[in-house]
């Protein structure tokens, strides 16, 4: 697997958070995000997912 993968997932939670770090809480719970297979997400529930899901495959990498 090529470093710039590698890069890209381990940076992929550094992006989302940068995006929304001036966020207040409120408008984490009041904004929604769509999602394929979960349906809406409120944008506090999308960086919940995103960073368990990110170290899931943080993980499987780490096996290959």
């Amino acid at each position: 697997m090529s470093n710039k993968v590698i890069y890209a997932i381990y940076n992929d939670d550094d992006v989302l958070m940068d995006a929304v770090k001036n966020w207040s809480t409120d408008e984490l719970d009041e904004y929604c995000i769509p999602h394929p297979v979960l349906g809406k997400l409120t944008v506090r529930e999308m960086i919940y997912f995103t960073s368990i899901h990110t170290e899931h495959h943080r993980q499987l990498l780490q096996n290959v």
